[in-house]
């Protein structure tokens, strides 16, 4: 497996902006529906699987071609969900609450909330 291509893959890298005095944070990054979602993505691009295929088994599997994407959001309440250990990584699977998508003019839009799941990889040295 080729580590950095599923730390790239799913790496969410956040920036905080602060909007009208909520702490909003900005990230490009593979979002899912669900927890499980995230786990399974994690397991095929760990077992080897090209990581475009990955994605879109678990949309088939998922019977919804938007289960999980690569997407620029706006989130509030990142929790940790779960931890995952597959072949010698770790990752934090983490809730997302989105709030925010960017619009075709590059300008911000607020949506209703919606929870989509993430995974950071954890420095071996911390896991």
């Amino acid at each position: 497996m080729n580590k950095y291509l599923l730390a790239a893959l799913l790496l969410v890298l956040p920036l905080r902006v602060d909007a009208g005095g909520n702490d909003i944070q900005i990230a490009r990054g593979v979002v899912c529906d669900s927890k499980a979602q995230v786990e399974r993505l994690v397991s095929l691009v760990s077992d080897a699987t090209d990581p475009h295929q990955a994605l879109a088994l678990v949309n088939r599997e998922a019977a919804n071609p938007r289960a999980c994407g690569a997407a620029l959001v706006g989130f509030i309440n990142a929790k940790e969900s779960g931890v995952i250990r597959d072949r010698g990584h770790t990752f934090r699977v983490v809730e997302l609450t989105i709030v925010a998508v960017p619009s075709a003019t590059g300008s911000w839009t607020f949506i209703q909330p919606i929870t989509q799941y993430a995974a950071f990889p954890v420095d071996e040295i911390e896991a």
